[in-house]
């Protein structure tokens, strides 16, 4: 076994072993990355790597370092991500995971972060007790709270129901610099909030993500919000795995429930959930009523676009995330953390107060 740098050539191994690994729950979901890897790679970080163990010319297990620019204190801060470790099931025994991490300990070397973000799905005990004990000479994955996934079931019909005082709108082709700017301005108050200029429209950061997916929230005295709808399905995929037993059971009745209240039904396993993403939302104060504004907006435009479900994800500081209170959805749990060596505890030990930023889009 040795440990390389993938390179193009491997990336069907890679999107194979994406494609055979599901993620636990009621709802047991499969991550696809049709029809190219490295496409939904490119929204992750302005630079990436991808540490894979090789056998036999084999891809036998991998875990991607992805770096973009974050507002870390409140100040512009090249950070980075540690994401989509993987091993086929024969090798997880074997995979020496202190070789895998000793390999990215020297990339880390390259000095172009002082630390990195990352995230544990809750009941994945195997990944706790392993990568994030801290034993050996495993990187120290140091706790920043848990984060919550929820996928916002839509009405074929959604009325949007508008604020009296917060007016939402779609931001126009030419309005990248507002976009940008407002980002910018909401999106110091957090913790790994990704960083934007108005010249990451049309790039890689950005696939299929152009300004007029963007919403804007505005009152009397300016723009107070921002979040857009990212359609990632050319490039990023969930498919159903499995239900559990009490869900198979109940899933005639509960579609029959669905259908009745004008949402899609359940999908078949195998299906790919059709969904878009509610992301890089900032608003004022962390106010709820003005995320309510843009998740309602969001809603609206997602369902007229025959979205079944809206995906955002919310740290558990984060008062916005009132905003989704009483909206029917599914919750999907995760540990976020800051992972980094002796020398990063000073960069951990520095975070201010900001709520965490947490984004399943680009996670």
């Amino acid at each position: 076994m040795r440990f390389i740098l993938a390179q193009p050539e491997h990336e069907a191994q890679l999107r194979a072993m994406v494609r055979a690994e599901s993620m636990p729950g009621r709802i047991q979901v499969t991550y696809a990355r049709e029809p190219d890897f490295f496409h939904g790679l490119g929204i992750q970080g302005t630079f990436n790597q991808i540490v894979a163990a090789e056998e036999n010319r084999q891809i036998i297990g991998f875990g991607c370092r992805s770096i973009r620019p974050m507002w870390i204190n409140g100040k512009e801060t090249n950070f980075g991500y540690l994401s989509g470790l993987r091993s086929s099931p024969d090798a997880k025994r074997r995979l020496g995971l202190a070789r895998g991490y000793r390999t990215f300990r020297e990339l880390h070397a390259d000095g172009r972060c002082p630390g990195y973000i990352s995230t544990i799905i809750e009941g994945n005990s195997e990944a706790v007790s392993t990568i994030a004990s801290g034993r050996g000479r495993l990187p120290h994955y140091n706790d920043l709270g848990k984060c919550f996934t929820y996928a916002l079931a839509l009405k074929r019909r959604e009325n949007g129901k508008p604020h009296p005082d917060i007016k939402t709108r779609s931001l126009r082709v030419g309005e990248e610099a507002l976009a940008a700017n407002t980002l910018r301005k909401f999106g110091q108050q957090y913790q790994f909030f990704p960083a934007f200029n108005a010249t990451d429209f049309d790039t890689a950061l950005l696939r299929d993500l152009p300004v007029n997916r963007f919403l804007i929230a505005e009152t009397d005295d300016g723009p107070c919000g921002i979040a857009a709808i990212w359609d990632q399905s050319a490039f990023k995929q969930h498919r159903i795995h499995a239900y559990s037993p009490g869900i198979r059971r109940l899933k005639p009745l509960i579609n029959l429930g669905l259908k009745s209240a004008g949402f899609n039904p359940l999908p078949t396993v195998g299906e790919t959930l059709h969904h878009a993403y509610f992301c890089f939302a900032a608003v004022k104060d962390n106010d709820p009523r003005i995320m309510r504004a843009l998740i309602n907006s969001a809603r609206a435009q997602s369902a007229q676009s025959g979205f079944s479900h809206l995906l955002s994800g919310f740290h558990e500081k984060d008062p916005a995330a009132r905003a989704v209170h009483g909206m029917p959805k599914s919750v999907y749990r995760s540990q976020l953390f800051f992972v980094g060596w002796e020398q990063e505890r000073h960069t951990f030990a520095q975070l201010d107060d900001r709520i965490p930023h947490f984004d399943p889009a680009i996670l």
